[in-house]
This record gives structure tokens, C-alpha cells and sequence, in this order.
């Protein structure tokens, strides 16, 4: 079953995404600009298509998303501002 919340951080909404596969969960976070990823998702395709988005890794939940490093950032999130090692919740305003 997906799960699917709104959520708010430093006064912007995020659409929060949350769905048990296997061994993992898959988690995405999505703001009015990008999106931030688990490590199931591909950064290929983001960089193929244009999108602004990070990927972090090691993840279960959202505050574990929001503490993360962010291990791979997009093309065009880079162009935002976005890099790895960034932790997401400072740079998820970009999203």
C-alpha cells in the first residue's frame, strides 16, 4: 500500500511518498520543483529527463530522509545549488 502525506517544512508543502516493497521501503519526497529520492529510484533517468532531484541512500522513513546526506544530486539541482554531501532538510527549500 502507498502511503501518501502532506507535509510541511520551513513553510513549503512537500508531498511525501512512502510504499513497502521488499527488504526496503521506497521513499520520495516531492516539492513544487524537484524531488528527493531513495536509493531504488535512478539518477540516470532524472539527469535524462532535466529533473532537479537528489538521491540519499540508507533510508526508512521521512526524518531519515530529512537527516540524510545527499549522495547523488541531478544536473540540474546542482545548477540550484544542490550537491552531495548537502544534508537534505538544508537544502530541501531548493526543491
Amino acid at each position: 500500500m502507498m502511503q501518501i502525506d502532506s507535509i510541511e517544512i520551513g513553510g513549503k508543502v512537500y508531498q511525501f511518498f512512502k510504499s513497502d516493497l521488499g527488504n526496503a521501503p521506497l521513499l520520495f519526497i516531492k516539492g513544487s520543483k524537484g524531488y528527493a529520492m531513495c536509493g531504488y529510484l535512478n539518477m540516470e533517468t532524472s539527469n535524462k529527463v532535466g529533473d532537479i532531484a537528489v538521491r540519499v541512500m540508507g533510508v526508512k522513513t521521512l526524518d531519515d530522509m530529512l537527516s540524510a546526506k545527499v549522495v547523488e544530486a541531478s544536473q540540474e539541482a546542482q545548477k540550484v545549488g544542490i550537491n552531495p554531501g548537502d544534508v537534505l532538510r538544508n537544502v530541501i527549500d531548493k526543491l
